[in-house]
């Protein structure tokens, strides 16, 4: 779902500064495959965690859910490269996908299932494949397709083709399973969502559901207005999009009719759609993943009846 930022400082699956109603969104040239020495991302302290138990329980809808995920990064323009910035932000988000899986935050996961035609129940696993290999940098600068958003914008069919040249020019596979694949735009660029509006303004960062290409994906744009410095609200944005990518990942969005959410979520009457990060955002603080200390949010548990950091 979308991440957006509410009026205090809530963050859902789309990143925002401005709360919107909550659906799931938060949903070139030649390029060359990047290896970074992986980095944390700076911390804060961590933030009081209420332990009064949240009501909304999410629930199944009968689908899919990512059982053995994987990511693959795709940073759009040279400024990740160039710019010490946007560079130790691209470290920061490969170590996050690096030491993610296999800890306790993940494990979190592995109460989710999807139901089996002779309705068995196969559970997520605690595990994100990833490696360098699964890291792109597309060279060349991002095209705008309008000034809609107040800046250079980028619409969703031109993120849908710069997927499709990563997956060739990077020769990964296409996996529509298990994968979710990331695209990171740099600050001078705006995200127009159907939908949603203009990422800086109206979100941060969403998950999608391609129908037409059978992906997974996820847009984390670096305009995010949420305070912080980037690599952590880029890291934070990523495991809220991915952890719901995960639980939920064919998300029902206004310009594709052929999906519907039918993963994990809790059906609010007033906010419709909230995926397991959306009900968590407000809980947040320092997480050690593997050796390796992140700056995230809770994630809602239906074991424990409330979100676990």
């Amino acid at each position: 779902m979308q991440y957006h930022q509410p009026a205090h400082h809530r963050v859902s699956t789309l990143i925002i500064c401005t709360l919107l109603v909550p659906i799931l969104v938060l949903t070139a040239c030649g390029g060359r495959n990047v290896t970074s020495s992986p980095i944390p991302t700076a911390t804060r302290a961590l933030s009081p965690i209420s332990t009064q138990p949240l009501q909304p329980f999410v629930t199944y809808h009968g689908g899919r859910v990512q059982l053995s995920p994987s990511a693959y990064l795709i940073f759009w323009g040279p400024n990740w490269q160039t710019d010490p910035s946007l560079h130790a932000t691209m470290q920061a988000l490969e170590s996050y996908f690096t030491h993610v899986g296999g800890s306790s935050y993940e494990s979190i996961l592995t109460q989710y299932y999807m139901q089996n035609p002779d309705s068995s129940r196969s559970y997520i696993n605690n595990t994100t494949h990833f490696s360098p290999r699964q890291v792109w940098l597309d060279p060349a600068v991002p095209q705008s397709d309008d000034q809609s958003c107040g800046m250079p914008t980028i619409r969703d069919a031109s993120v849908l083709r710069e997927i499709t040249h990563a997956l060739s020019a990077a020769h990964w596979i296409k996996d529509s399973q298990n994968a979710t694949y990331f695209v990171y735009t740099p600050p001078a660029f705006a995200i127009a969502e159907p939908g949603w509006g203009c990422s800086g303004k109206d979100y941060c960062a969403d998950h999608e559901w391609s129908s037409a290409l059978q992906v997974s994906y996820s847009v984390d744009p670096a305009n995010c207005s949420r305070s912080g410095i980037l690599a952590e609200k880029l890291v934070w944005t990523s495991a809220h999009e991915q952890f719901e990518s995960i639980t939920d990942p064919t998300p029902g969005r206004s310009d594709d009719k052929l999906y519907k959410n039918e993963g994990w979520f809790h059906l609010d009457p007033h906010h419709g759609v909230e995926e397991i990060g959306d009900l968590c955002t407000s809980v947040q603080g320092s997480r050690d993943l593997n050796g390796m200390t992140f700056h995230l949010q809770a994630m809602w548990s239906n074991r424990d009846n409330k979100c676990i950091l």
